[in-house]
């Protein structure tokens, strides 16, 4: 198997995981399993409402083992991309900033909680998302092609999460229809002594074939992640991603 392509859908995968932070009534440094999956709320717990996001993406036949490297022989995105959210109306919008601070290619995203406040599903651009729970554990995460959910509709992507005897998620099973080949994936994960998800593992035949690193900011949002590719030559730095806050 490619394992850049393979590095290139795990980089969707988990940019897609990573959209996400803890319930509303958590502080935003507190582990739990939403935590890194829900990612507007964390950004509600710590106060902001935009998050800006630039990319560095190893688009080149060469390797790169640091992200020095990686940043002196590559350009950043030309348009950042941004989350803006507005927790009132319980939405955020997703966009390219162009010049002159334009919106480019903006989609806006609705959520609706449970009655205990817990994000049960997103709709926006032409996807519906689930989330189901067990035991307060955020046990998957379904996307279905479509506004709303029905009898007949497509699953398009699925994340299943398993949890360890300490109540972490330590394993996800994942399934994307949009790939080339209907891609199933796993996916381990590890967690710093703070509980803060600081790895995610993409597996191949048993052997972790890419993997990204996740580095926070002091109160506890996340600060950048970086998505390594394994070779018999070593490993590949194949994208970093940056993140700022307003």
């Amino acid at each position: 198997m490619d394992h850049k392509k393979t590095g290139t859908i795990l980089i969707s995968l988990s940019m897609a995981l990573l959209l996400g932070g803890c319930g509303a009534d958590k502080h935003v440094t507190e582990y739990t399993p939403e935590n890194y999956y829900l990612y507007a709320e964390a950004m509600k717990s710590a106060g902001y409402k935009k998050r800006i996001s630039t990319a560095y993406i190893n688009n080149t036949d060469k390797v790169f083992t640091s992200i020095q490297e990686l940043k002196d022989n590559v350009k950043p995105s030309d348009m950042p991309s941004v989350l803006e959210c507005d927790y009132k109306e319980k939405t955020c919008d997703a966009y390219y900033l162009g010049e002159d601070d334009t919106k480019v290619g903006s989609v806006r995203y609705v959520y609706r909680y449970s009655s205990n406040n817990l994000r049960i599903s997103k709709t926006g651009n032409d996807v519906f998302t689930e989330y189901t729970y067990d035991k307060g554990r955020l046990s998957s995460i379904i996307d279905y092609q479509g506004s709303e959910k029905s009898a007949s509709s497509e699953v398009i992507r699925s994340m299943t999460f398993g949890y360890n005897n300490q109540n972490k998620a330590t394993y996800i099973k994942g399934f994307d229809t949009t790939t080339e080949t209907k891609s199933n994936f796993d996916y381990t994960l590890e967690y710093d002594m703070q509980g803060r998800l600081v790895k995610i593992n993409a597996m191949l035949n048993g052997a972790v074939g890419s993997y990204t690193v996740l580095t926070y900011r002091e109160d506890g949002l996340l600060s950048s992640t970086a998505t390594y590719g394994i070779t018999e030559a070593g490993e590949n730095l194949l994208s970093y991603y940056e993140f700022t806050y307003e």
